[in-house]
């Protein structure tokens, strides 16, 4: 009886993780297709996203440490993910500074 239950149970996890997805990707296209101005900043977010990975990427070197188990293309990704930390965090903390200095100023 166990056995059956956690089968079903797993079989209505995959298929709730199905629909979810579907949603996800889905609806979103709907409405950009619906309102397409509105998708404006998004598509403007996605692409400076883009663009950040792609210099993060740049800028990595794929070179590890010869004591640590990690293939040269693990350690490309690691390093894209740690540049792509470092410039979105200045950015964001750039972004605050700003903000902050321009009320001072209103």
């Amino acid at each position: 009886m166990a056995d059956f239950m956690t089968n079903y149970g797993i079989i209505i996890c995959y298929i709730l993780l199905a629909v979810a997805v579907l949603t996800a990707v889905v609806f979103p296209i709907i409405q950009l297709i619906q309102n397409p101005k509105g998708a404006k900043g998004a598509l403007v977010g996605i692409g400076a996203l883009v663009v950040v990975l792609g210099i993060s990427y740049a800028l990595s070197s794929g070179d590890a440490a010869a004591h640590l188990e990690i293939t040269p293309e693990g350690a490309k990704q690691v390093d894209t993910g740690l540049f792509a930390f470092y410039i979105l965090a200045g950015i964001a903390i750039i972004s605050l500074v700003y903000s902050e200095v321009a009320k001072l100023f209103k």
